[in-house]
C-alpha cells in the first residue's frame, strides 16, 4: 500500500515530498534517482519504507514503484508518477543508462523519448529537416509514441505561451539479417551496423537441431507406447515342467492355404457392424462362396489404411490360427479370405444379434425368472457338496475396506529360468491341420440347432436361455482348450449371438477402441481388461487355459447380471481398477451372486475364482457341470463328433477354377 495513493501527482520545484509504503515482507523502491530509503517494522506487524525528498528538482520527475524483495513474478508492484515542473528546463535530460538520442527503427510502435516535466504541456512530434508534424501518440511519461522509420526527430512543447524545442533523436533503421553494435561512453554514443557473425550462426543452428533432436525422441516414445494390434488368441506350444513358463506357437511359422483365397470381386462390402482404433469388421455379400447358398451375408474383419506392418502381420497371424483351429459351432468361423492385390480381408460368419452385453441389456426387461426344472445336484465334477460353505477358501469382503500400499505387479528378479518341456516333437511346418479345408456348410448346422433354445422371435429371455448360453460358450472354449489355444480376452463383449440363438465365441478387439474402452486399462504399451484376468494374469503375466477358466467365471456373472444394467457398469461394480483394486483380488475377494443366477451356477463362478489355478476345472468339467443344470426338455446337440460337419470340397474345387477361369 502506497500513501500518498495515486496515479500521478505534481510537485512545485524546491519543495519537499514524501512517500511510504507499507507491506507484510520487506520492500524495496525502484525509482529514477537514487535516494536514501528507510524500512521498519511498525506496531501492527507490517514493514513500512519511506522515500524523502527535501528539494525536488527536475530530475526527480518519474515513476517510483514499491516491491517486495521476495515477490512472486506477477506480484503488482504500487507505483506513483512524480511531475517536478521546471521553466528552466521543460524536457528530460537523457539517461546516460539509455542508448541517449540514438535508437533503432523497429516495425511495431516504439517511444521517441522526449518527456517533460509538466505534464501540462502541449508537445507534437517533427521531422527536423522537414520541420513537418510526424503522426504519433504522445504520453508525458513515455513520450512520443509510433512507427517511424529512419531520420532526425524532435519534439516542440507549448507552455504558458512559449515554444520549447528538445534535443534530437536519431532513429537508425538496417537491412534485416544484420547486428546493431551500441558503443557507450561518457563522453559519446556510437552506432555501427555489423554483419552477424559465423559464430552466432552456428549456435543458432546448433539449437534448431537440439530442438529437431529432441521432438524426434519424443515422437519415438509417443510412437512406441502406442498402443498396437495384436491377436489375442493364443496357441501353446510347450510348457515347462513345473507349469509356470509357457512357449506360444509364433503364427507367422503356422502354414496358410491358399485355398482359402475368395475373388474380390465376389464380395460386396456394406455396413460398418463395429470400428476401432485399428480396424473395423463390416457387412458383406459373397457371392459363389457356398453352393448351398449362392448369396451368403458375411462379416468382413480389415484393417484401417493407415495400418502399420505389423498389425498387417498380426491380421494374419490371426487368420493362419483360425485356419489352423479349425470350424466348431461355437466359435466364429472361417469362411474366406482376400490377402492378395489388396488390403487383408477375413471373411468370417454373420452373427445377426451382436455381442451378448448389448443383447442381454437390451431384454433385460423381458426376462423371465423360471427356474429350470431340475432338482439341485451335488456337483460331483469337484468333488466337493456345493451345500458344504465351509469347503469354501475364499474371503468375501465388503466394499468398505481401504487397500494397502501399491501391489508391484513385475516378477521378482530372482526368478530361475525353467527349461521346456517339448509338448510333442513337431515343428511348426509338421503341426498337424486340422480337418478346416473349408468352410462348413451352413446347411448342415440350421436343421441341427432350429429348436435349441427358444425361437428368436419369442418375447421375453429365460433362465433356460441364460443356461444355454453359459453352456455353449464352456463347449466353445473346450474346443478351444483341446486346441492348446488359450483366448485371453473371454468376456461378453467377445460372444456373439448368431440366428438361432447360437453362441459364438470370438475376437472382436480389431473393431473396437481399446484406448477410449473403460473395460481396457492401460499397462505400458498395451491394454488389458484387468477385470476379467484372472491373478496370475494380472501380476504375473501368465496366460493359461486356467486363467481363461477365471474369465469364463466372469462372463458367468455377466451373464446372469443381464449385461450389468444401469448401475452395473462393469464387473466388480462401482470399484475402480487401482491399487486397492489389486490388493482385493490378492486377499481373497470375489463378487457376489448376481440376482438371476441359480446357487449352483454361482458355485461354478466360485470353482472358476479359486486362486490356485490347478485347482480350478477344466472346461471340460464345467460343461459337464453347466449340463446338469439344463432342464431335461432342452434339446442340446451333441458337438463332441466334429466330424459330422463335412465339408464340400466339390464346392471349393468349383470356386477355384472358376477363379482362375
Amino acid at each position: 500500500m502506497l500513501d500518498p495513493d495515486r496515479e500521478d501527482m505534481i510537485i512545485p520545484l524546491h519543495t519537499s515530498f514524501s512517500l511510504t509504503c507499507r507491506g507484510h515482507s520487506p520492500l524495496y523502491w525502484s525509482m529514477p534517482f537514487d535516494l536514501p530509503e528507510q524500512t521498519q517494522a511498525d506496531s501492527s506487524g507490517l514493514f513500512v519504507s519511506a522515500v524523502t525528498v527535501e528539494a525536488a528538482i527536475v530530475h526527480h520527475t518519474g515513476r517510483y514503484s514499491c516491491h517486495y524483495v521476495n515477490g512472486q513474478e506477477d506480484d503488482e508492484p504500487a507505483s506513483i508518477y512524480i511531475y517536478v515542473p521546471d521553466p528552466e528546463v521543460p524536457f528530460l535530460p537523457l539517461s546516460l543508462l539509455s542508448f541517449g538520442n540514438h535508437m533503432v527503427s523497429e516495425p511495431k510502435d516504439m517511444a521517441i523519448q522526449c518527456m517533460v516535466s509538466n505534464p501540462e504541456a502541449n508537445v507534437t512530434l517533427f521531422d527536423v529537416y522537414t520541420q513537418q508534424p510526424v503522426a504519433s501518440t504522445y504520453d508525458s511519461q513515455r513520450g512520443a509514441m509510433g512507427v517511424f522509420p529512419a531520420g532526425t526527430y524532435a519534439c516542440r512543447a507549448l507552455i504558458n505561451g512559449q515554444e520549447h524545442i528538445s534535443q534530437e533523436y536519431i532513429v537508425h533503421g538496417f537491412p534485416p539479417g544484420t547486428g546493431v553494435c551500441v558503443c557507450l561512453s561518457l563522453s559519446y554514443v556510437c552506432v555501427c551496423v555489423c554483419p552477424a557473425s559465423e559464430l552466432s550462426v552456428a549456435a543458432a543452428v546448433l539449437v534448431l537441431l537440439v530442438i529437431v533432436i529432441i521432438s524426434l525422441i519424443v515422437l519415438v516414445i509417443i510412437w512406441k507406447q502406442k498402443p498396437r494390434y495384436e491377436i489375442r488368441w493364443r496357441v501353446i506350444e510347450s510348457v515347462s515342467p513345473d507349469g509356470h513358463e509357457y512357449i506360444y506357437v509364433d503364427p507367422m511359422q503356422l502354414p496358410y492355404d491358399s485355398r482359402w483365397e475368395f475373388p474380390r470381386d465376389r464380395l460386396v462390402l456394406g455396413r460398418i457392424l463395429g470400428s476401432g482404433a485399428f480396424g473395423k469388421v463390416v457387412e458383406g455379400t459373397a457371392y459363389g462362396l457356398s453352393r448351398s447358398q449362392p448369396v451368403m451375408k458375411v462379416a468382413v474383419k480389415m484393417l484401417k489404411p493407415t495400418a502399420r506392418s505389423s498389425e498387417k502381420q498380426a491380421l494374419m497371424s490371426e487368420l493362419k490360427i483360425m485356419t489352423h483351429l479349425g470350424p466348431h459351432i461355437n466359435i466364429v468361423n472361417l469362411l474366406g479370405a482376400c490377402t492378395k492385390s489388396g488390403p487383408i480381408y477375413i471373411i468370417t460368419e454373420y452373427c445377426l444379434y451382436g455381442d451378448l452385453v448389448n443383447y442381454l441389456h437390451k431384454n433385460r426387461e423381458n426376462f423371465i425368472s423360471l427356474q429350470p426344472e431340475k432338482s439341485r445336484k451335488n456337483l460331483d465334477i469337484f468333488g466337493i457338496n456345493p451345500v458344504d460353505e465351509s469347503s469354501r477358501s475364499y474371503v468375501i469382503l465388503s466394499f468398505e475396506g481401504k487397500g494397502g500400499d501399491y501391489m508391484d505387479m513385475k516378477q521378482a528378479d530372482n526368478t530361475q529360468y525353467v527349461p521346456m518341456l517339448e509338448m510333442n516333437s513337431s515343428k511348426y511346418s509338421d503341426i498337424m491341420r486340422s480337418n478346416y479345408d473349408h468352410p462348413p456348410s451352413q446347411k448342415e448346422f440350421d436343421g441341427e440347432m432350429d429348436n435349441l433354445l427358444s425361437e428368436d422371435g419369442k418375447d421375453g429371455l429365460s433362465t433356460t436361455d441364460l443356461l444355454s448360453f453359459t453352456y455353449q460358450v464352456a463347449k466353445g472354449m473346450e474346443f478351444l482348450a483341446s486346441k492348446n489355444c488359450v483366448h485371453r480376452d473371454l468376456a461378453a463383449r467377445n460372444v456373439l449371438l448368431s440366428q438361432g440363438k447360437i453362441v459364438k465365441i470370438c475376437d472382436f478387439g480389431l473393431a473396437r477402441d481399446i484406448m477410449h474402452d473403460n473395460n481396457y486399462v492401460s499397462k505400458g504399451s498395451t491394454f488389458l481388461p484387468v477385470k476379467w484376468m484372472a491373478p496370475e494374469s494380472i501380476f504375473d503375466n501368465l496366460y493359461t487355459t486356467l486363467s481363461d477358466v477365471w474369465s469364463y467365471g466372469i462372463l458367468l456373472w455377466e451373464i446372469f447380471s443381464l449385461g450389468y444394467g444401469n448401475i452395473c457398469g462393469t464387473p466388480y461394480p462401482g470399484m475402480v481398477v487401482d491399487s486397492s483394486f489389486y490388493n482385493k483380488i490378492k486377499s481373497g475377494y470375489r463378487m457376489a451372486k448376481p440376482e438371476h443366477a441359480p446357487s449352483d451356477m454361482y458355485e461354478v463362478m466360485m470353482r472358476c475364482w479359486n486362486s490356485e489355478p490347478e485347482k480350478r476345472p477344466s472346461f471340460m468339467e464345467l460343461t459337464e457341470a453347466v449340463a446338469s443344470l439344463l432342464p431335461s426338455s432342452y434339446k442340446r446337440v451333441s458337438l463332441s463328433s466334429q466330424h459330422s460337419l463335412n465339408f464340400d470340397l466339390s464346392t471349393l474345387k468349383h470356386l477355384l477354377s472358376t477363379s482362375h477361369s
